[in-house]
């Protein structure tokens, strides 16, 4: 989940810096895997792309499985010259994330509120092999809208009636971090296949960058796919920060409309 955050609905007096853990980020997944028609791979993505055939329904977090369930483009085609994929995030993107100790929060603040952005690709059948489609919402969490204004909020409407108010983050401690021995190294490879059992592969060469592509041979009709991730060397993350430099204080209060809980 994107934009990981600890917040807390209760103001007392904080006697303490809450800890600080350091969690392996979310492994690199794909987040869109589509053929297409009169083109080829370059430097690892498509080029010279004419024409979209199909696009994957890929669930969110994938874990490789057998899929075949597409989205065809429209008019109808089934032969394909390539198939790329596009990752959920980049390799720019930190190996670990940092927050607050929950369980420390919660001894010194009361409740916790854990808020995260919903923002996939590809994820469910959309209307196009283009648009964007949220997921439906992880276990634990609601469906909530934020207010970003400065004046006093106004009333919630019907669809998501309850006030939620919090603090995000506190002043008076240093920022939570971390620091990294060795490095993470990961690789990723799709494969296709012939028919919707993943049984019968097809053969095709590829190139990685920020997204990888395959060229295929002519006349191949990709009817499902999987993806294996391979963990070549693991890095070991420690989490620093937490410490007092100042009066400890609550941060700024965020104001969230929520609907019901599921």
């Amino acid at each position: 989940m994107a934009g990981q955050r600890a917040r807390e609905l209760r103001a007392d007096r904080l006697d303490r810096c809450p800890g600080c853990v350091a969690e392996p980020a979310r492994e690199k997944s794909y987040v869109r895997v589509t053929t297409a028609k009169g083109g080829r791979c370059a430097d690892g993505r498509p080029r010279d792309i004419v024409d979209d055939v199909s696009g994957f329904v890929l669930p969110v977090g994938w874990d490789g499985s057998c899929l075949s369930e597409r989205v065809i483009a429209d008019p109808p085609a089934e032969e394909a010259d390539v198939v790329w994929g596009v990752f959920s995030y980049y390799e720019i993107q930190p190996n670990c994330k940092v927050s607050l100790a929950p369980e420390d929060v919660a001894a010194s603040w009361g409740t916790v509120v854990r808020a995260c952005s919903r923002h996939w690709e590809m994820d469910e059948v959309c209307g196009t092999l283009d648009m964007m489609c949220d997921p439906p919402l992880a276990p634990g969490f609601r469906d909530c809208l934020e207010y970003y204004g400065d004046e006093a909020v106004p009333e919630c409407p019907a669809s998501h009636p309850e006030l939620v108010q919090a603090h995000d983050g506190l002043t008076g401690c240093t920022a939570c971090g971390f620091e990294e021995s060795g490095a993470r190294e990961t690789t990723l490879a799709l494969t296709f296949y012939a028919d919707e059992g993943c049984t019968q592969p097809i053969p095709a060469t590829g190139l990685e960058v920020e997204r990888i592509c395959y060229d295929l041979p002519p006349g191949s009709v990709v009817r499902s796919i999987s993806a294996r991730r391979t963990v070549e060397r693991t890095a070991t993350r420690t989490a620093v920060g937490g410490e007092q430099e100042g009066e400890i204080a609550p941060g700024e209060v965020v104001n969230l409309c929520c609907g019901p809980k599921a």
